[in-house]
């Protein structure tokens, strides 16, 4: 038991340097989400005080490898859970399965002048396995209304965000705002535009509306040789954008690591005046983090 702890230990110190800096706040749950993961958050039913889709795990990570069962092609299902506040922490009240988002993965709710609308990943069927984006609405009642775009859409593509700018519903392809597409909110087609270089060191997780602006949550994969294998790690980061095109507003970059888990954050939104983080765990747990809408402003530098 002791050289398994000593291991341990040798590990986490090894990878210390790739973990940056926690952000301020605490978890929201008083204990994760079991069978579920990467959750986005959506408006709460009847007797919740908030609400996650998260995906149903389907598949196990054994040495972050993915086993999936047959068929080879996985089919994800995406679950509503509602959450109730308690003097813990909020806890599950409610799980609901969602069949007309079936066999997406990473779904990201945005809402926008009333309706809520999501980017989302479709698997495709061998031999090509690979991800396409799709666009669509999302119901009070769950009811799902999906889109598939083709313009200007790679071969393999994900990580698509919404935004607001100018009063309009946007969608951001990769961070920075150098390639992008002006949605039409009642048919969901795509205006493309390029404006500038586009860097690809980052990609797009979700964004909010904040302080007038939008406030963006970023990822990126970090590799780690550990022990003859290439373990894969995340590092996030909060950007913040002024609605009057002024400089953008960049954190440094953070992380929910939890010993040797994998953490995935998929989720921001603004609740009042809290800033919630939705992240998933080893692709088996969902939770949140919150901060203060004041402790976010300082994180990003926001001065007012």
């Amino acid at each position: 038991m002791m050289n398994a702890i000593k291991t341990t230990a040798k590990r986490i110190e090894r990878l210390r340097p790739w973990m940056p800096a926690h952000p301020p706040g605490r978890e929201g749950l008083a204990r994760p989400l079991q069978g579920v993961f990467n959750p986005t958050f959506v408006a709460p039913p009847p007797g919740a005080d908030l609400a996650v889709l998260c995906r149903e795990t389907y598949y196990t990570l054994d040495a972050r490898s993915y086993m999936i069962g047959a068929p080879e092609i996985a089919r994800a299902r995406n679950i509503v859970v509602g959450l109730k506040q308690g003097a813990d922490g909020m806890s599950e009240v409610a799980r609901r399965h969602v069949p007309g988002l079936d066999a997406l993965e990473d779904v990201r709710v945005y809402p926008f002048n009333g309706v809520d609308y999501f980017s989302a990943v479709r698997l495709n069927a061998p031999p090509e396995r690979l991800h396409s984006p799709v666009i669509g609405t999302l119901a009070q009642d769950m009811t799902a209304v999906v889109r598939a775009p083709d313009e200007h859409v790679e071969a393999v593509e994900k990580n698509w965000v919404f935004f607001q700018r100018d009063g309009g519903l946007w969608i951001e392809k990769w961070p920075g705002g150098a390639e992008v597409y002006k949605v039409d909110p009642a048919t969901l087609t795509l205006g493309y535009q390029l404006n500038g270089a586009v860097d690809r060191r980052w990609s797009g997780t979700k964004s909010a509306p904040f302080d007038g602006g939008n406030l963006f949550l970023d990822h990126r994969r970090i590799y780690l040789l550990d022990g003859g294998k290439l373990p894969v790690r995340f590092v996030f980061r909060l950007r913040y954008a002024p609605a009057d095109g002024g400089p953008l507003r960049i954190s440094r970059s953070f992380s929910l690591h939890r010993d040797d888990r994998l953490v995935y954050v998929s989720d921001i939104c603004v609740a009042g005046e809290k800033v919630l983080i939705g992240f998933g765990i080893d692709d088996a747990e969902a939770s949140f983090h919150e901060m203060s809408c004041g402790d976010a402003r300082a994180f990003v530098g926001i001065t007012r």
